[in-house]
């Protein structure tokens, strides 16, 4: 009887095993596609105003046409990794922005570039990085227009501008004459906080003051991320240039 209760047991576990093996996949593919914002078809974290020349094509991590999957990444040392690879496959070219900094939140997040897509919905190919969207121009002294800088925000999980978000407030965590520096091959440009506000993400075409060509302004951009049911709002933040 003990053998064979023994077996009985032995046979629930492994049922329980699977099933537990069965629900963690589940659950990975869930946080995947409803948690980060990352996967094809999803919403982009914003459309840029303008007329669309074509459909928009598959990023890789750096911006690029032609990869497969988007890249997530799980923790901040990770997102270091392949940012250092990336930016050894790909050096970084005068004016780009490498490294995005908010002292008094205590981010500090490496930037990788991204072209604008054909269709003019900007969606971050990863969840890790900021993404500096290379048609707006180089950040620096050498400023021709404003620096734009988007990245993902996701309160299940780690994501790049995460720390601009209180989400148990449900308010954004940056104040008014903050420091953001940015570094680029040249070395760092220091920007002053001016303002940062939330928007319904259908009205951003509508926010001329946004889309302006302000040499020596920088713009971060996420989605208000404060469940994981998607994000209707962006996070905005303005600030200038002061060194």
């Amino acid at each position: 009887m003990r053998r064979a209760r023994t077996a009985a047991a032995r046979g629930r576990r492994r049922v329980l095993n699977i099933a537990a093996a069965a629900l963690t996949t589940l659950g990975l593919a869930v946080v995947l596609v409803y948690g980060v914002p990352l996967l094809s078809g999803t919403p982009p974290l914003l459309a840029v105003p303008g007329q669309p020349s074509g459909p928009a094509p598959r990023p890789a991590v750096d911006g690029t046409e032609g990869a497969a999957a988007p890249l997530v990444i799980g923790t901040p040392e990770e997102a270091e990794s392949v940012a250092a690879r990336e930016l050894v496959r790909t050096p970084a070219r005068p004016g780009q922005p490498v490294r995005v900094q908010l002292p008094r939140l205590g981010m500090d997040i490496p930037v990788l570039p991204m072209a604008l897509p054909a269709d003019r919905r900007v969606n971050p190919p990863s969840n890790g990085f900021a993404y500096w969207i290379s048609d707006f121009g180089p950040s620096g002294s050498g400023a021709t227009n404003t620096t734009y800088l988007a990245a993902h925000s996701w309160n299940l999980g780690y994501s790049a501008f995460n720390g601009l978000m209180d989400i148990a407030a449900g308010t954004g965590r940056v104040q008014q004459g903050d420091a953001i520096l940015v570094t680029t091959p040249e070395g760092v440009t220091s920007y002053t906080v001016t303002g940062a506000g939330g928007y319904v993400k259908t009205t951003l075409g509508q926010q001329q003051n946004l889309w302006d060509a302000v040499p020596g302004r920088l713009v971060l951009l996420t989605c208000f991320q404060l469940n994981d049911a998607g994000a209707n709002e962006n996070y905005i933040v303005y600030a200038e240039r002061t060194s």
